[in-house]
């Protein structure tokens, strides 16, 4: 699997933290540039604001599993 990947957010959502506080915001149509964290397997872009926001993993045979809200818009380069 490519260490990054491009994903689409498929419905508007906020994320908050036990204090009520926003985490992460993301809204339907948004495109978001995600980078493969390779320690744990899992995959963070940013939000509008710059807040990391968590999109999927690889599951034990290497295969992408996305969080509901995002699918796969495509992929880039490695850097």
């Amino acid at each position: 699997m490519n260490a990054n990947i491009r994903v689409e957010v498929t419905y508007d959502d906020t994320v908050y933290n036990m204090a009520g506080d926003i985490i992460n915001e993301t809204y339907a149509g948004d495109i978001i540039d995600t980078v493969l964290n390779e320690d744990v397997e899992e995959y963070f872009g940013k939000d509008r604001k710059g807040r990391e926001v968590f999109v999927g993993s690889l599951d034990m045979y290497g295969k992408l599993v996305l969080e509901p809200g995002f699918k796969l818009a495509g992929t880039e380069e490695k850097r």
